[in-house]
């Protein structure tokens, strides 16, 4: 269990740095209050001494964000929501220096709030989000963006042709191919679908 000053609580990130180390957000603390505030806390955890760190809280309490890394010491933050009922969703991306411990708001935002999508790195320098929660018309979306790690400059892609995608999991190889659970379309009903995404030279320069 992790000592008392770390608290870990539902639709938090979690991210791996292939240095031996773990990184977390907070999340949310109260289940079943759509207006409970996503906590503040940003933890490292060390794999092979067990140790745990808390490290500079993050900027402000998100929840179903996209958590990974770029190619220069950096975490990203893309989109989420302050609040469990995703009615304060963001589209600002946060970075985080590894080696200064320290948060910052980048310039650059995306071109819509995103929350409770999915996304992994599927070319180095490039990440994949897949989907996201349409609190208007509470069904997942089916957008799909490419977003340059260096840039932050987001491009879409095809949509799904089947439906939304929200609390869904996706994975990438860092070869052009990611693999995606669609969770939901309607956040009440799971899909089954599963599918695959391959990136090619002409969906990366061509909208």
């Amino acid at each position: 269990m992790p000592p008392p000053t770390i608290s870990l609580g539902f639709a938090g990130s979690l991210f791996a740095d292939k240095q031996g180390h773990l990184y977390l957000t907070q999340g949310f603390m109260q289940a079943g209050n759509p207006n409970t505030s996503a906590g503040t806390g940003w933890y490292r955890y060390d794999i092979a001494t067990e140790h745990w760190q808390r490290l500079a809280d993050l900027p402000v309490g998100l929840g179903y964000t996209v958590l990974v890394g770029d190619t220069q010491g950096h975490l990203l933050i893309f989109g989420g929501s302050e609040d469990a009922g995703q009615q304060k969703q963001t589209n600002h991306i946060y970075r985080y220096d590894i080696a200064s411990n320290l948060w910052s708001q980048a310039p650059t935002s995306m071109p819509v709030a995103v929350s409770a999508a999915s996304g992994c790195t599927v070319i180095p320098g490039k990440v994949l989000l897949v989907g996201g929660y349409d609190s208007t018309r509470q069904q997942g979306k089916d957008s799909t963006w490419l977003i340059d790690t260096q840039t932050l400059q987001a491009q879409p892609l095809v949509p799904f042709t089947a439906g939304g995608s929200v609390l869904g999991a996706s994975t990438c190889d860092g070869q052009g191919r990611a693999y995606v659970i669609r969770g939901a379309d309607d956040p009440h009903v799971p899909t089954r679908d599963f599918w695959q995404l391959r990136l090619t030279e002409q969906s990366q320069t061509t909208p």
